[in-house]
């Protein structure tokens, strides 16, 4: 397709030279010229349109004079090539008659090279286009990686900031969690004597419940007693008065014995008053941490109603010792005494049942709500500790990630300063070349200006070339 005259006619007319249809089927010298000089003018018309674009940050490190003569030493880079062409066929294949004066086989060839060295400028130029357009869009996304870089920065200097106020907070927290601790503890001791002093009662709460079982056996055996003196007062007056002597000597037993009982209520009083005491303390306690004894109510009214049960049962009691009074009266006056003082004896112990009672109830209520207390504080230090423990985390993964994005950040720039840098060397060893070349194409441009000009004469004196008379 590139060896068609009509191909090559239209090419030739797109890059602005002038040579119709008939001199590229007959050639002849002027038509010669007429390409080659359309080519070198085509040469030096070329610019590079992105030059123009180029922003002004991108060549802030160029002087002046260097941005001034970049266009012209592009043109002269873009005819030294040309020229360097023509002489790489003319000393590779062709001689410098082939060159301007053709045979027809070689004239389609020589022109196809040009015009293939001319789209390869074309190329050229394009790809230093799409590298400028690179190179424009490298410096956006620098000068946003900037902005980013910023923003970081001020971002972590809020953080810092915040960490700063929040310092004082978080030392406030830990002193709160260190007395919180110191709190916990002391309850945890508090616990720990209350459940012994719990143990201590249990105890005495199952000796009184032995004395309990004691006394009403006694009172069983005493009411078969009756039982039996009733059932002989019928039948044998005389073995009633042995029995009522008898008797006599048992009721003055049992007036020692409740000498001794009396001894005993004696001691079990001081008892009482040192667990008066205790509850005098644990009132204390109880007022301390009253806000959260409304959730054992319904227990303690569970358990009253058991009690109630207990008092019933105790009042059945009570009657069949009413009873037991009502068959001593009848036998002597010194039996109503010793009833009235084994009911005082009864009621004396059901009060001090019933107290103690009142007291384990009372201290299983405060211990629990001791514990509940200590469970709460437990829970409020685990959960102040969580609290802290996040926000502690939170702050170093925010400072981690700031200062690795930092670090990106750094890297970037120094990637696109080092690319920046290793561009401007490029361009300045290019801007070298090219003026080192220029002096040259300046030499070959003179010695083929040179050299057409007398072909041009000698063309015109005689018709013909005489390369014997050029020289080159």
């Amino acid at each position: 397709m590139e060896n068609d005259p009509k191909c090559l006619h239209s090419i030739l007319r797109n890059l602005n030279i002038n040579v119709s249809l008939k001199d590229i089927k007959q050639p002849t010298m002027e038509s010669y010229l007429a390409i080659y000089k359309g080519f070198m003018e085509m040469c030096f018309l070329i610019k590079a349109p992105v030059l123009d674009e180029i922003p002004p940050s991108s060549i802030a490190n160029f002087s002046e004079d260097c941005i001034k003569n970049q266009a012209d030493s592009f043109k002269f880079l873009q005819l030294y090539s040309l020229i360097n062409f023509m002489y790489s066929i003319m000393s590779a294949e062709y001689s410098m008659t082939e060159i301007f004066n053709p045979p027809r086989k070689l004239f389609f060839k020589q022109i196809s090279s040009l015009i293939n060295f001319a789209r390869f400028l074309f190329d050229e130029l394009n790809e230093y286009g799409k590298i400028q357009t690179e190179n424009k869009a490298l410096m956006e996304n620098l000068n946003e990686i900037k902005k980013e870089c910023d923003e970081y920065a001020n971002k972590i200097d809020n953080l810092q900031t915040e960490a700063k106020q929040k310092k004082p907070l978080i030392e406030a927290t830990k002193k709160r969690i260190a007395a919180l601790k110191e709190n916990q503890n002391l309850l945890r001791q508090a616990r720990n004597k209350l459940a012994d002093k719990n143990e201590i009662a249990k105890k005495e709460e199952q000796n009184l419940i032995s004395d309990k079982n004691d006394l009403t056996e006694k009172v069983s055996s005493f009411k078969k007693k009756m039982d039996l003196y009733e059932m002989l007062l019928i039948k044998s007056p005389d073995r009633l008065k042995r029995d009522m002597e008898k008797n006599e000597a048992r009721i003055i037993d049992l007036e020692k014995l409740s000498k001794a009982k009396k001894c005993e209520n004696q001691e079990l009083r001081k008892d009482i008053f040192e667990r008066e005491r205790f509850v005098e303390m644990a009132n204390g306690v109880r007022d301390a941490f009253e806000n959260f004894f409304n959730n054992e109510v319904q227990k303690a009214n569970s358990k009253l109603k058991e009690i109630e049960k207990i008092q019933d049962e105790i009042t059945s009691i009570s009657f069949e010792l009413k009873e037991l009074e009502n068959m001593i009266d009848l036998l002597s006056k010194n039996k109503k005494e010793l009833e009235h003082q084994i009911q005082n004896q009864t009621l004396e112990l059901k009060q001090k049942i019933s107290k103690f009672k009142n007291e384990e109830e009372d201290i299983s209520n405060k211990i629990k709500e001791i514990l509940n207390r200590i469970q709460q504080t437990e829970d409020e230090v685990a959960r102040i500790d969580e609290e802290t423990s996040i926000s502690i985390k939170k702050t170093q993964e925010m400072m981690a990630i700031s200062f690795k994005q930092m670090e990106i950040c750094k890297r970037e720039e120094k990637i696109a300063e080092a690319k920046y840098k290793a561009e401007e060397i490029y361009l300045l060893d290019c801007q070298k070349e090219t003026l080192d070349k220029v002096e040259e194409v300046k030499k070959a441009q003179d010695k083929m200006s040179h050299f057409l000009d007398k072909a041009l004469e000698e063309y015109t004196k005689n018709g013909t070339f005489n390369f014997e008379n050029l020289n080159i």
